[in-house]
């Protein structure tokens, strides 16, 4: 993970990954935003930004694959890492 960009080492066993909700622009903005936390899901921006898709259909788009179904909280997502660019 810390190969792919997910991970990155700040001291000795020590990592970091951030996620980032609202674009960088808005954020100091002063706008404020329909959504409750913002309107998308980006892992380490300006390093990985690596998107996590937000619907259905944008999951399947970019080859994520549907896994487990939780009662109350719906279908799941995932993404295999093994070959993450093909």
């Amino acid at each position: 993970m810390i190969d792919l960009g997910f991970w990155e080492q700040v001291d000795d066993n020590e990592y970091f990954t951030g996620a980032w909700f609202r674009n960088s622009t808005d954020m100091c903005s002063g706008a404020v935003s329909p959504y409750p936390l913002g309107d998308r899901i980006l892992i380490n921006a300006g390093k990985k930004d690596w998107p996590i898709p937000l619907t259905d259909a944008e999951a399947i788009h970019n080859g994520w694959f549907n896994g487990s179904c939780f009662p109350g909280m719906g279908f799941h997502f995932s993404y295999d890492l093994a070959d993450p660019f093909s």
